[in-house]
């Protein structure tokens, strides 16, 4: 019976609002309302909202400030090529860098010289492990079919910090596949 009325809500809300089904009402029926309050449109399922750019974005994955643009459904294999294209670029600065060191014999001189061609060295390297380590994160995505914000949730500060509360619980609790 309170199924019933659950569903008689759902029905007169939607014939009072053609728009808009009562979140109140969908819930009744034990369904997630998909509409977008700040863009007011209905919205496909793994579409979520982009405080930034102001839109809904299908399948979004992040907002890349980089690109200045929301990664998603659309762009998504733009983004990819260019993450590869700046690994495939970071690693062949790195090999350059690695093959000038030593081939040749250098006679710095200068103390400050010397330490800059150490820093840009600490540089390139750490730029290569990051990109990297992102084209790997982008790859294991693809391969399972999700996005960065259905692994990590929808809260962009919780990322850094695995004990908040929320999306990934507490941080001492991880889904067993072993059942």
């Amino acid at each position: 019976m309170a199924r019933r009325r659950g569903v008689a809500a759902a029905v007169a809300a939607a014939a009072t609002s053609p728009a808009l089904v009562a979140a109140v009402s969908l819930m009744a029926l034990g369904l997630k309302s998909r509409y977008c309050d700040k863009c007011c449109i209905h919205k496909p399922a793994r579409t979520h909202h982009c405080k930034v750019c102001k839109r809904c974005i299908l399948k979004m994955d992040h907002h890349c400030v980089w690109i200045n643009n929301c990664v998603g459904y659309t762009n998504y294999k733009a983004f990819i090529i260019c993450v590869l294209n700046a690994t495939i670029g970071s690693l062949y600065s790195s090999v350059i860098f690695v093959c000038d060191l030593l081939r040749t014999e250098h006679d710095f001189g200068i103390h400050y010289v010397k330490i800059i061609h150490i820093l840009a060295g600490v540089v390139l390297f750490s730029l290569c492990l990051t990109i990297g380590s992102l084209l790997c994160w982008h790859i294991y995505l693809i391969c399972h079919n999700m996005t960065t914000i259905e692994i990590m949730g929808p809260n962009v500060f919780c990322w850094l910090c695995p004990t908040a509360t929320g999306h990934l619980k507490d941080g001492t609790e991880f889904q067993n596949t072993n059942n």
